[in-house]
């Protein structure tokens, strides 16, 4: 439905998948491949429930932290990568990327996603104060070829106030809404990359449902995806 999934249309990524038949499959790079396939996500939060429907099969290793779920990381996970063409629920926006879920939301696992090799870090989370430590787990990550995207924050402060999306290194992600005007609550600065859909997004939560969420956690996602 365009109506509910208008995140996934406000960022035309039904245009991308137009390389791809009716199954899911196009070229890329002279081999048959899905919408992000051969792409490693992490999805750095609480957990995700890695037995839901939509999500199982983009999973990068099923038994990869899956004694932990949360509903943030769920949503989140979703709207990176559930499943197309599966008759189910939503569709994520690489829907053929294989998802890493980490359960726990700190500088640690950032690093962790990096080694494990993970070529996107999505982290839709964060605190107003300064870390080194996250920092530096951050540069690490980015050294060794990982883009890490981060959300912006949701106080309507500038977002330099605002770890990890203040961090260089990150690409930092704001909130539009449906009429794509600037999210109220959505932090702002010179340090925003970029802004997504993230207000009344449905997406994957954890037992085999579905549910809206709203904010920059739900935008960055976005970015992530595509």
């Amino acid at each position: 439905d365009p109506t509910e999934l208008w995140g996934i249309f406000r960022i035309q990524a039904e245009e991308a998948w137009d390389i791809f038949d009716e199954d899911g499959n196009g070229v890329i790079d002279g081999e048959e491949k899905k919408p992000g396939q051969d792409v490693i996500v992490a999805i750095v939060d609480n957990g995700i429930d890695v037995n839901h429907e939509d999500l199982r099969d983009n999973l990068w290793d099923s038994n990869f932290n899956a004694d932990r779920s949360s509903f943030h990381g769920t949503h989140t996970a979703g709207t990176v990568a559930a499943t197309g063409n599966n008759e189910l629920g939503v569709v994520g926006v690489s829907w053929g990327a294989s998802l890493m879920p980490m359960d726990r939301i700190e500088g640690e696992k950032i690093v962790e996603a990096a080694d494990l090799g993970a070529d996107i870090i999505s982290n839709s989370w964060g605190f107003d104060d300064i870390s080194r430590t996250i920092e530096d787990a951050v540069d690490y990550a980015t050294s060794v070829g990982a883009v890490v995207v981060t959300s912006a924050g949701n106080r309507n402060i500038d977002v330099y106030a605002h770890t990890p999306s203040m961090i260089e290194n990150t690409i930092s992600v704001a909130n539009f809404d449906y009429f794509d005007h600037k999210a109220r609550s959505s932090n702002w600065g010179s340090k925003i990359d970029v802004a997504a859909p993230g207000d009344y997004i449905i997406s994957t939560t954890p037992g085999n449902q579905y549910g809206f969420a709203g904010g920059t956690s739900m935008a960055a996602p976005h970015v992530s995806g595509a």
